[in-house]
């Protein structure tokens, strides 16, 4: 009986492990799409303001 028992918790161990190593590739997904998003974001925002200092120019 308390051999059949360990064998159990053994199992659920090991259960455990897969869903942490799962859990870790998932936040690392997460952390490139967030970053990536974020540099495309700011490119952009340099872009705008070029074209901006583009037309003050002409105005000028």
């Amino acid at each position: 009986m308390k051999n059949g028992k360990k064998g159990s918790n053994n199992t659920n161990n090991t259960n455990d492990k897969i869903y942490n190593t799962n859990n870790k590739s998932n936040n690392t997904n997460n952390n490139i799409n967030n970053h990536t998003s974020d540099k495309i974001y700011n490119t952009n925002d340099k872009i705008y303001n070029t074209n901006n200092k583009s037309n003050n120019t002409n105005n000028n």
